[in-house]
């Protein structure tokens, strides 16, 4: 499915000049919004974004500084075709694909009876 991004509704002057720049900026705003999984950029989805943005940037540790553009307010109006899903099924999916794999009860006792 290809990504849909309409950022012509973004009112901030700032980042409106920031997404029409020739960088992918727009692009790359719409895949972030696609990994957190909230379409759209509203009064009421901010603090959604950042305490999702947050709890990714922990699990897969990636450093912060590379987002400098995820000041969601200054897109606010920003609209992608992304899904959504809930909190709950949107953290069980980061856990899953981000925490390390548990070690099997029959290689514990492998490694145990080793001398």
């Amino acid at each position: 499915m290809t990504l849909n991004t309409d950022w012509r509704a973004v009112t901030d002057k700032v980042g409106r000049r920031f997404l029409e720049a020739r960088n992918n900026n727009d692009f790359n705003l719409g895949l972030l919004l696609t990994v957190l999984e909230v379409p759209v950029i509203h009064s009421e989805t901010v603090r959604e974004l950042y305490f999702r943005l947050n709890l990714y940037e922990h699990l897969a540790k990636s450093r912060k500084d590379t987002y400098d553009w995820a000041r969601f307010e200054r897109f606010m109006g920003y609209k992608c075709n992304a899904g959504y899903s809930s909190r709950s099924k949107w953290i069980g999916r980061m856990v899953k694909a981000y925490a390390p794999k548990a070690l099997r009860a029959k290689d514990v006792w492998k490694y145990y009876h080793e001398k």
